[in-house]
């Protein structure tokens, strides 16, 4: 093994910190193609939106997981010459997603907690006032709430603390308006989330293809643009991979 396979073996996060990474990855990206492109008449539009709840609930655990492997295992440093603002621009952006990737589950659960107690006489109130206003527009009444599940098989719990602002009939109003704020700072998280991950992203290629960085290695993929195909990766370097373990 000559001193490049050491130091490109020594510069890539470790295997479990590489899974989360794109496990996170594809999950954040179905839910944005889920919001953006599933209207209200898209056929199946139930089971698309139960696996975007799923996602984004899976997203905030292993997000939990991914920062206690972060505080385990020290991640690899940056390249020496990598200038300053770009360290701490990188350093910045990091914190914003992993921000992001708590903020944003936690917003959309709280905002489908956002409904009266089952069997609470502020969900009759609540009921009662919806099919009226249905009516009064000559439209069916709401369905009723459904029970929510997690990869349809745990059950989603409700957060209590907003679940139980609309015990009564006198807390519907304010939890109606709290799930409207809700909703629209999850929406509003979604944008910046994208402008993250897009930031996020060109800085990994910029430093990849225009700095002559190893950067994609660091997460697993073979640059076939600067350094051959991933059949080039060298045997003396998978078999340091497969002893350890990372």
């Amino acid at each position: 093994m000559d001193k490049t396979d050491i130091k490109t073996f020594s510069n890539r996060y470790t295997r479990v910190a590489i899974t989360l990474h794109w496990v996170i990855a594809v999950l954040i990206f179905y839910n944005m193609f889920a919001y953006f492109y599933l209207s209200p008449s898209f056929p199946a539009r139930r089971f698309f939106v139960s696996i975007h709840i799923s996602a984004g609930i899976t997203v905030l655990l292993l997000t939990v997981v991914r920062v206690i492997w972060r505080l385990m295992h020290s991640p690899p440093p940056m390249p020496a010459d990598t200038p300053k603002r770009e360290k701490n621009t990188a350093h910045i952006v990091h914190f914003l997603l992993y921000a992001g990737m708590v903020l944003m589950p936690l917003t959309g659960w709280a905002t489908l907690s956002a409904h009266a107690p089952v069997g609470s006489p502020g969900e009759a109130a609540a009921i009662a006032r919806d099919t009226a206003a249905a009516i009064a527009k000559g439209e069916k009444p709401p369905p009723t709430r459904p029970t929510l599940y997690i990869w349809w098989s745990v059950e989603l719990p409700m957060i209590s603390v907003v679940e139980e602002i609309g015990r009564t009939a006198g807390g519907i109003e304010a939890q109606k308006h709290l799930q409207h704020e809700l909703g629209r700072w999850h929406i509003i998280g979604a944008y910046f989330m994208i402008g993250l991950l897009f930031l996020h992203l060109a800085g990994a290629l910029k430093h990849e293809w225009f700095d002559g960085q190893d950067e994609l290695e660091r997460m697993g993929i073979r640059s076939r643009w600067k350094r051959g195909t991933a059949g080039d990766i060298p045997h003396s370097e998978a078999n340091i991979a497969g002893e350890t373990g990372q």
